[in-house]
């Protein structure tokens, strides 16, 4: 495709999506996401994040811009043009994200190490393959990410793309810290089941690794601060909306304090770890991390079951705690009540994934609601980790059909 064909598309798809963001029904949205993180809400917010599909995604969205910028562009109008058509509650906001371009002198490879990852059956990966931490001595071999940009890339992007579509759309170049994850990188770098015997074996050496990766995101957080890169429409939390009350909304470019910012932090790696090890190895060394931010989001796909006191206790400005599939909900909600939002994670394979049995799906979900409900909590309904619909896309807006006809007969 010519590049005069590349701008073309992304002009009409530019176009297309602004009538979206135009439409009355967001503002209506966004009021509800209001209330929602009041914990007022009017009703379970409903949410589809479908990042997992990949390929499958985008193949079916049959990106065709052969340039790397464009076609990121092209995918994500796409992407967001879909998701519209669902009928759920995510918000669209009228500019284009453009990511900073990451100097290429602020990394060695992984934290100084190459990782080398082993390709199994089926196309996956064994991440912990070779792991590169194989002594304690090899921790003196670490280095830090750092916060450095390319700013001539940057600016060579953001060019082309204003000259694509900027008369018609503002373009929002993101330079946030990302968030680095503490559980996550030191298994990469030791290994989970290491990881797991170290706590016990090797305790010192574990938490000075892991005082090495927030030392490191805290680092982050200065040279952002030093260089006013927080801004207000890079932080989104798993809504995909900001919209509250008392934080900076969402605005292309704006400048904003990490302290007017959501953070999100979860430790997967750690589900089957005790309550009281959480805390000494993860928590311990990222509460001062999650003190800098407004409000944290914590959880993503490990059982906070029986770790909700101690995230009651430990996070001062806990606002949101994911219930993933495997967690009693019941019990979490017990626990939680209206004290927090709840963002309840259906189980994907059971719901969407596999066959698609409607009676079964209402059952599931009503049963949940119910459960909620009865305990006055504040919910929303955040279906992610979808690897496949079997190749059957009207399947998301018929699941968010069943869902919000629920949550209408429960919520009433």
């Amino acid at each position: 495709m010519t590049r005069n064909k590349e701008v073309d598309m992304l002009r009409r798809l530019t176009s297309q999506y602004l009538d979206v963001c135009a439409n009355p029904l967001q503002q209506q949205k966004r009021v509800l996401w209001r209330k929602h993180f009041d914990r007022q809400g009017e009703r379970p917010m409903v949410c589809i994040r479908p990042y997992c599909m990949g390929d499958t995604l985008y193949k079916y969205l049959n990106i065709e811009c052969e340039s790397p910028l464009f076609r990121d562009q092209e995918a994500t109008l796409k992407q967001k043009l879909f998701m519209q058509s669902w009928g759920e509650d995510t918000v669209p906001y009228p500019w284009l994200d453009l990511n900073a371009s990451l100097d290429k002198s602020a990394t060695v490879d992984y934290w100084g190490f190459s990782l080398n990852h082993e390709t199994v059956a089926g196309g996956g990966k064994n991440v912990y393959h070779n792991v590169p931490l194989k002594t304690l001595e090899d921790i003196a071999k670490i280095r830090p990410p750092q916060l450095l940009y390319d700013e001539e890339k940057t600016a060579m992007d953001f060019e082309e793309l204003q000259k694509a579509v900027g008369d018609i759309i503002p373009i929002h170049i993101q330079r946030s810290p990302y968030r680095l994850f503490a559980s996550e990188i030191i298994c990469f770098l030791r290994g989970m089941e290491q990881v797991m015997f170290d706590m016990y074996d090797n305790p010192g050496f574990l938490k000075d690794l892991v005082k090495i990766v927030t030392d490191a995101e805290l680092e982050q957080y200065r040279e952002a601060d030093k260089n006013n890169f927080w801004r207000s429409a890079d932080q989104f939390n798993y809504t995909g909306s900001l919209d509250c009350d008392d934080t900076a909304s969402p605005e292309p470019n704006k400048p904003c304090a990490q302290g007017e910012a959501w953070g999100t932090f979860h430790a997967q790696e750690f589900t089957m770890v005790s309550p009281d090890m959480l805390n000494e190895f993860i928590l311990h060394y990222e509460v001062p991390l999650m003190k800098q931010y407004k409000y944290i989001s914590y959880g993503c796909c490990e059982d906070l079951t029986n770790k909700i006191s101690l995230l009651k206790k430990t996070i001062p400005n806990l606002h949101t705690i994911g219930i993933a599939p495997a967690a009693n909900l019941e019990s979490c909600a017990t626990q939680i009540q209206n004290d927090f939002v709840i963002s309840w994670r259906p189980n994907p394979a059971e719901v969407l994934s596999c066959n698609f049995d409607e009676k079964y799906i209402v059952e599931y979900i009503s049963k949940r609601l119910s459960i909620l409900k009865e305990n006055t909590c504040t919910v929303e309904i955040s279906l992610k980790d979808i690897v496949t619909v079997q190749n059957d896309m009207s399947r998301f807006s018929r699941w968010t059909e069943i869902v919000k006809k629920s949550i209408e007969k429960i919520w009433s």
